[in-house]
């Protein structure tokens, strides 16, 4: 809290034990990616920290913490909020605008910082050292498709996407024009 500075709680979820560092107001964006001394201890503890993050200023946290640190990251602010921020006008488009300008410091701070970067798509891979000369390793998401895999006979057909349906760049209504387009070509 802003009297107390930021609180750790321990909790139990499906067995394993974890801290939850927070504070209050995080909606002030970039409040959320300042080094706190708190996480510092807690971070302290680790031989090696990873972030697995949307984008990169979640890295910054560690900034003053003595230990290597790595970022494994899907994308960066801008490319993330880009349509949001050429669509949201008004009060709201403006928030976001400053909130993510502001963030945008945070995100090259921590891209100088991080020992190492990986990259979930080569288009990142391109963003990250096109926008921050950040080098970075492709590693993207695996999949088990021992657990994974289209059911052999199913009974009917179907479709299936994995995405936030709202959200304009995942193109969904794009994705289900091919999907009609493709059923009508082969039936």
């Amino acid at each position: 809290t802003w009297r107390t500075g930021p609180r750790i709680i321990s909790r139990r979820a499906r067995g394993i034990e974890h801290r939850h560092v927070g504070t209050w107001c995080c909606e002030i964006e970039p409040f959320r990616y300042r080094p706190r001394a708190v996480l510092n201890d807690v971070l302290a503890g680790f031989d090696i920290i990873q972030f697995v993050t949307g984008n990169p200023p979640w890295a910054y946290v560690a900034r003053d913490v003595d230990r290597p640190s790595f970022l494994w990251t899907a994308t960066t602010l801008w490319e993330d909020r880009e349509t949001r921020l050429n669509v949201d006008r008004g009060p709201r488009g403006l928030w976001r605008q400053i909130m993510t300008r502001w963030a945008e410091v945070y995100e090259s701070r921590a891209l100088q910082e991080v020992n190492g970067v990986f990259a979930l798509s080569e288009y990142t891979q391109r963003t990250l050292k096109q926008r921050f000369g950040r080098d970075s390793t492709f590693a993207p998401q695996g999949i088990d498709t021992e657990q994974f895999h289209p059911i052999r006979d199913p009974e009917q057909d179907y479709i299936l996407t994995v995405s936030r349906i709202n959200d304009p760049r995942k193109r969904v209504t794009l994705l289900l024009e091919a999907y009609a387009a493709a059923k009508d070509e082969y039936d």
